[in-house]
């Protein structure tokens, strides 16, 4: 299962969908097994850049 919410984050899928996919009964034990790589940081942050001209 802990693989299956790694893919899931790298795809995308947010703490939400990942604790109704899992069914992990909350927000903290769903965090433990949904760890996030630093290349899928980058990405989510590259979602917001904003050009200052």
């Amino acid at each position: 299962m802990k693989i299956f919410c790694i893919y899931l984050v790298s795809f995308g899928a947010s703490i939400n969908e990942l604790q109704k996919l899992c069914g992990y009964s909350s927000i903290a034990v769903t965090q433990m097994y949904s760890h996030l790589q630093p290349e899928q940081l980058h990405k989510t942050v590259d979602k917001f850049k904003i050009s200052f001209n």
